[in-house]
């Protein structure tokens, strides 16, 4: 497999995950802004698929990655939880050490 670094991703590619990425950040904003445990976790559900989607589109795109590293930690983590933050983060570090998140 190649590394997320190496991988040349399509103009189309690139601007559909970039859509998700807004698709999953909606999702984030909504789940953070509901006291409704039933529509925050639909939301968290439906935010993880999105920003899933756009690193599967683009491998290169850390802020995909580090939403991600985000919502795993946002909801009373497990151990399990924050250890899979941590290689989220790594591998965000990783592709895009200048990324914002």
């Amino acid at each position: 497999m190649d590394s997320p670094q190496k991988q040349t991703v399509s103009r189309g590619d690139r601007e559909a995950a970039f859509a998700k990425l807004m698709e999953g950040q909606r999702y984030a904003w909504a789940a953070s802004r509901t006291r409704n445990a039933t529509r925050a976790g639909a939301a968290i559900r439906v935010a993880r698929q999105a920003f899933q989607a756009a690193v599967e589109l683009d491998p290169t795109l850390a802020e995909g990655y580090t939403a991600l590293a985000e919502l795993e930690i946002s909801q009373r983590p497990s151990e399990a939880q924050v250890e899979e933050a941590i290689e989220l983060a790594k591998l965000a570090v990783r592709v895009g050490p200048d990324n914002f998140g």
